[in-house]
């Protein structure tokens, strides 16, 4: 593969990249992300973070997992309600080390 053609994989239902992996139980948002994620909703910037998101101890934006799920795993599937707007943290996962 070159590497103008990048990486790139078909979603197969495996859940990783929205479930809770232990302690840590977020996904980071940057201010682009957090737009992109309202507008796909249909909300105001405003609405979706006073709705969706929180703040860390150092002040970064961040979707807290509900349970041991991302907020916006469909319920009973292994898909991203979202999936167009998905922030960097959820679309590279599958490139992390175990």
């Amino acid at each position: 593969m070159s590497r103008s053609a990048g990486l790139r994989f078909e979603c197969t239902l495996c859940g990783e990249c929205c479930t809770a992996r232990g302690e840590y139980a977020y996904v980071y948002l940057n201010a682009d992300e957090a737009r992109a994620l309202a507008d796909e909703l249909g909300l105001g910037l405003a609405e979706f973070k006073r709705r969706y998101t929180e703040k860390d101890e150092y002040g970064w934006t961040q979707l807290p997992c509900d349970s041991d799920s991302c907020v916006f795993r469909e319920p009973g599937a292994n898909r991203c309600a979202v999936d167009a707007a998905r922030p960097a943290q959820s679309r590279t996962v599958r490139f992390w080390r175990g």
